[in-house]
């Protein structure tokens, strides 16, 4: 039996006692002249000789399509709530089982949804939106917004308010 596998697989006292952990190796009862060398040799050739080549490869992914969702669904509200969907069950994946959810979607859910498909919509065509030479910024939830002339008007509010034509 391995001297090692004596704890893990359960002894009694007794046997401790009387196991070899107390012992040592056997040269160690005899003089010092008779121990094993210490000598610790290192050559380069022995380590060189362990050493395996490698090859290093970096792969980078271009994905040229548009998300899946966002063209298959022609429904926003439909689009909204299947990501909405996906997105718990991403979270569930990653939470125990007691935590899960279960019920019907939740606002801020639904909400969440929207934001994280506009921030990938946006991702995918931002290079067709920098052409166009708005005036953008990025607001708080890190989603892209164009300023426009309207926006920037300090006229009065009635200006903003549209009227209604028959």
């Amino acid at each position: 039996m391995n001297i090692a596998d004596l704890l893990s697989r359960g002894c009694s006292p007794r046997q401790m006692l009387n196991s070899r952990w107390w012992e040592g190796p056997s040269w160690l009862k005899q003089n010092s002249e008779y121990w094993p060398d210490g000598e610790i040799s290192c050559e380069p050739q022995e380590v060189n000789v362990e050493r395996k080549k490698t090859k290093n490869a970096n792969v980078d992914l271009a994905n040229d399509a548009p998300p899946l969702l966002i063209c298959n669904v022609s429904d926003y509200d439909k689009m909204i709530r299947v990501f909405a969907w996906i997105l718990r069950f991403v979270n569930n994946c990653r939470k125990d089982y007691n935590k899960c959810k279960e019920h019907e979607l939740s606002v801020a859910e639904i909400e969440n949804s929207e934001k994280q498909l506009i921030r990938l919509t946006q991702t995918y065509y931002l290079p067709d939106v920098e052409s166009l030479k708005f005036v953008t910024f990025i607001d708080n939830d890190n989603i892209l917004r164009v300023k426009s002339k309207i926006t920037e008007r300090n006229d009065e509010s009635s200006f903003f308010v549209s009227y209604i034509v028959t």
